[in-house]
């Protein structure tokens, strides 16, 4: 019979104190008595926890919660890099290209596309075994309500390092569906829009005031929503940024949003010619002035896939970075794929991650930020 081993002690803050705070406890140490002892026995810690106080794991949903971080975390590995090993690594050009180094992503690649196929039989099962382990893609919302369109569009949420559903990934949208695009920056109050592709390509930002006019026949009543485009800057060969301003009829306040396009970035191309522009556009919305650490983004592509995912994972991946010093750009992938199988679905956009951050630590000296320091403050140093 394993011994039961207590974490040490810990700061776990929770209302209650119960739920999820018990599940955090038991699944810190019954993993690492997993590692240490190759078996676990969960009624038996369960109990234990339930002698030193009462109704922790207090109903069968978190039980079987439990059960479940468990096998995910039994299942799954985590391949962290310091910064300087990254560095290390990726400090000549043709690094990527050596055998050893490429057959270590190759192999990291390999256990993600298993892991994603596992995944996706399995969503049916998490979504029927309990609130806690549900996985969801639901439409987003958009709560000004046109006459004749959805009030929802299929998007999918994202998280940052340290932001919950942070990124609203977003397909690049078609000239019918640009109102659409509108409603959503209104609806969400997002103030910042990255395009990986040329969205001038498809929508040329050079009109001072583009309305779209829509008329419910039943009560005769017209919606109008106005957009006129200010400051429009090329910032360097491979960014160039804008202010569109949107207003709703029925608001009175104008919104604004600032807007960075990937100038360089094909629409057709998997890849961005330069990684240099990706680091441009993350390091402009860091440093953006007014923003929030709420504030949601919104980032476009012509499939909401490629280019979204790049640019996700290489955002969270220097807030990371920035954070503990280290990043380990398997688990940050995988984290995307759970929400969106189709993101990094190609061995190439994952060596392009690890080219792009590499290019980050090489442009900037590697330190472990304060753990109290915000994005921006890191950014500044």
């Amino acid at each position: 019979m394993p011994t039961l081993h207590y974490i040490n002690w810990n700061c776990i803050t929770r209302s209650s104190g119960t739920g999820r705070t018990a599940v955090f406890i038991a699944m810190d140490a019954l993993y690492n008595q997993g590692l240490a002892d190759g078996m676990i026995n969960v009624p038996e810690f369960v109990s234990a926890m339930g002698l030193d106080r009462r109704d922790m794991i207090e109903n069968l949903d978190v039980y079987a919660f439990l059960y479940y971080v468990l096998y995910k975390s039994f299942r799954t590995k985590c391949f962290v890099l310091s910064a300087e090993q990254l560095a290390h690594k990726m400090k000549s050009k043709h690094s990527i290209e050596s055998t050893a180094w490429m057959s270590n992503i190759r192999k990291e690649f390999n256990i993600l596309s298993s892991l994603k196929s596992m995944e996706s039989g399995e969503i049916y099962v998490t979504k029927t075994c309990s609130s806690y382990t549900e996985i969801y893609r639901d439409a987003i919302g958009l709560s000004l309500s046109v006459p004749g369109l959805s009030s929802s569009y299929n998007a999918t949420l994202l998280s940052s390092f340290f932001t919950r559903d942070c990124f609203i990934v977003w397909e690049d949208p078609v000239p019918d569906s640009l109102l659409n695009l509108v409603r959503l920056l209104l609806s969400h109050k997002c103030c910042t829009l990255i395009c990986t592709n040329p969205f001038s390509e498809v929508h040329p930002l050079k009109s001072k005031d583009w309305i779209f006019v829509s008329t419910d026949t039943n009560t005769c009543t017209t919606i109008y929503y106005q957009m006129e485009v200010d400051s429009v800057q090329q910032l360097s060969s491979r960014v160039m940024t804008s202010v569109l301003r949107l207003k709703s009829s029925a608001t009175p306040d104008w919104h604004e949003v600032t807007v960075y396009e990937m100038t360089t970035w094909e629409t057709a191309g998997m890849l961005p010619p330069d990684v240099s522009a990706v680091l441009d556009v993350i390091k402009l919305v860091q440093l953006r002035e007014g923003a929030g650490p709420k504030d949601r983004i919104v980032v476009l592509s012509m499939d909401g896939a490629k280019g979204c995912a790049v640019f996700c994972a290489v955002y969270n991946a220097i807030q990371q970075l920035q954070q503990d010093g280290e990043v380990d750009l398997f688990t940050i992938v995988r984290l995307l794929q759970s929400r969106c199988p189709e993101m990094i679905s190609d061995l190439k956009e994952y060596v392009v991650c690890y080219q792009t951050v590499a290019e980050y630590i090489k442009s900037k000296p590697a330190q472990k930020v304060d753990n109290q320091k915000n994005t921006t403050q890191a950014c500044k140093v």
